[in-house]
């Protein structure tokens, strides 16, 4: 709830560190990726874009693009939109007004993955195709793959985290780790008993 502005002069702030990378292959959305949203993380997408007067895939396409690239970066992918605007008539395609269009915890006892799922974050109830830069796209692909996720899973995971913090997001994987926990002792029930009797080492869980 700061009311001061920053101390140092803007432009000389700016001339002083302008972020060495190329936003050019960002201003097309040339590729597209595929994701059902659940109920909550549409909610507060939604809100989101009524607050700043944005696009939905807009604000998506924010939040993949600081995900993977950083404030710092994003805030320059602003700038270099605003250039653009300022001399071309009409707005770039990844301008922040382009037109394309208290939480509580609770351990309740589960039984599956998907109803874990679904307390945090509600039904998916919507197929979202959401067109975004190429680059951006492969980026993303690449920070799924090194995790050895589904691009549309990687992707769920990152809007919660973004939207709804670390604690959330925290419940939610603990849960998730129940329920994997559960699930194995079920499928293996010598993993309880060895545990008990030391004869076999438990995995290791993240």
């Amino acid at each position: 709830f700061s009311n001061r502005g920053p101390r140092l002069d803007v432009e000389e702030a700016l001339l002083k560190h302008t972020p060495d990378f190329d936003f050019t292959p960002f201003e097309r959305n040339d590729a597209s990726i595929k994701l059902w949203m659940p109920e909550k993380i549409i909610t507060s997408i939604d809100a989101l874009s009524l607050k700043h007067k944005v696009s939905r895939p807009d604000t998506l396409r924010w939040v993949f693009f600081e995900h993977t690239y950083g404030r710092e970066l994003f805030a320059g992918l602003c700038a270099h939109a605003e250039s653009l605007k300022a001399i071309e008539t009409g707005q770039p395609s990844y301008s922040l007004n382009n037109n394309d269009s208290g939480i509580k915890f609770s351990r309740k006892p589960v039984e599956t993955e998907r109803s874990v799922n679904q307390r945090f974050l509600g039904k998916a109830t919507e197929d979202v195709k959401l067109w975004l830069p190429g680059p951006l796209k492969e980026a993303l692909q690449q920070l799924a793959d090194r995790k050895d996720n589904a691009l549309s899973d990687y992707l769920r995971a990152v809007l919660t985290r973004h939207l709804f913090g670390e604690q959330f997001y925290a419940e939610w994987q603990l849960d998730l780790s129940d329920i994997n926990r559960q699930s194995v002792q079920h499928e293996n029930p010598t993993y309880v008993k060895g545990q008990q009797e030391n004869l076999i080492q438990p995995p290791m869980w993240s």
